[in-house]
């Protein structure tokens, strides 16, 4: 078996990543309760709880897959697996696991699989974020269930006395929207999500996003809700259909007079040039007044489903294979060559969780 420990330190490390920033975030915030989720592929219960295996340290050379084996036991090889384990995921071990509970060390006992029957990915997904298996997820193609989003589930976030906490992202541009190589959708970047109370206290007249893709009421500094960042994702939808920025200006000022005011007429006619059905979903998703707007994520949603491409994300990786495929073999090559040990990705349909 062909195992990479300096690939499974990568994504250690973008995990310690993530966390860092998280805690850095909620510096000087009120203590609050929240859930992080973060899931790694690849990563062997084995090395989460004994660190690095004895089978593959002690294995030949040739025979253990790990890439510059000497330098690698070097850094992660002690003589316990407690040791072992602080030595390869010490922010984890150290600081971490003391302040809570860590489950699944099937060496002493304790066993958290899935109920689901497929074992693998977007099925595990599917289950983890709803707390339950769901039948109808056979596979890792994009199928628009009936599940909350990662907006709907910020914007209908309510405290303990069911309070809503109106949750704003704030900065939904073009830039903080990606689509993975398989042709998965994500929305990047929450750090300036603000909830509602903290928005009145710390950002009364100030101005934070880009601006190029606010809402009216984001550039006049004044306090925004949910429906500000759908307004922002009718701005990308149209940067989308255009290729064109929906504002001009010369300087920052220009740029914040025209996004307070919203489209004028020269954009409104762009809009309306636009096939069917774009001019009537945007018209509604960048109305100047918020109570003109998509009322929600799933309203918004369900004007755009009947219009979306059939070919869900399977269509949208082909898409990106076509446009940038010699980009994204070149880069696999790369790192073939630089790390010869390290298993390439499986494909989507059949990856491993």
């Amino acid at each position: 078996m062909k195992h990479g420990y300096l690939a499974v330190w990568r994504r250690l490390a973008a995990l310690l990543a993530l966390l860092a920033s998280g805690a850095a975030l909620a510096a000087g915030a009120p203590a609050e309760r929240n859930v992080i989720l973060v899931t790694i592929d690849g990563v062997r219960m084995q090395e989460i709880f004994g660190g690095m295996d004895p089978v593959l340290a002690n294995a030949p050379d040739a025979d253990s897959g790990i890439y510059e084996a000497d330098v690698t036991k070097g850094r992660y090889w002690r003589d316990t697996p407690e040791a072992r384990r602080e030595a390869l995921m010490p922010f984890f071990w150290k600081t971490l696991a003391p302040a809570g509970m860590v489950l699944g060390n099937q060496a002493k006992g304790s066993k958290v699989t899935v109920r689901n029957d497929q074992w693998f990915s977007y099925p595990g997904y599917s289950e983890i974020l709803t707390g339950q298996p769901q039948p109808e997820v056979k596979s890792n193609d994009f199928v628009r269930y009936p599940h909350r989003t990662v907006l709907e589930y910020a914007h209908d976030k309510r405290d303990d006395a069911g309070n809503p906490l109106g949750l704003v992202h704030r900065d939904i541009t073009p830039e903080n929207v990606i689509v993975s190589e398989r042709g998965e959708v994500k929305i990047l970047d929450f750090g300036i999500m603000k909830a509602k109370q903290r928005v009145s206290q710390t950002d009364s007249g100030t101005v934070r996003g880009n601006v190029g893709f606010m809402s009216p009421e984001q550039a006049r500094g004044r306090a925004v809700d949910h429906r500000s960042d759908l307004f922002s994702t009718g701005l990308v939808i149209l940067y989308a259909a255009t290729g064109e920025p929906t504002y001009s200006g010369q300087t920052f000022y220009d740029l914040l007079t025209s996004a307070a005011s919203g489209p004028g007429p020269l954009q409104q006619a762009r809009i309306a040039a636009l096939p069917a059905p774009l001019p009537a979903i945007l018209a509604r998703a960048l109305a100047f007044d918020p109570d003109k707007r998509f009322q929600s994520s799933a309203e918004f949603s369900a004007a755009l489903a009947p219009h979306l491409d059939s070919g869900g994300q399977r269509e949208l990786a082909h898409r990106l294979l076509s446009l940038f495929g010699d980009e994204l073999r070149a880069e696999q090559d790369r790192l073939a060559a630089a790390y010869p040990s390290v298993s390439s990705p499986e494909p989507a349909a059949g990856a491993g969780a």
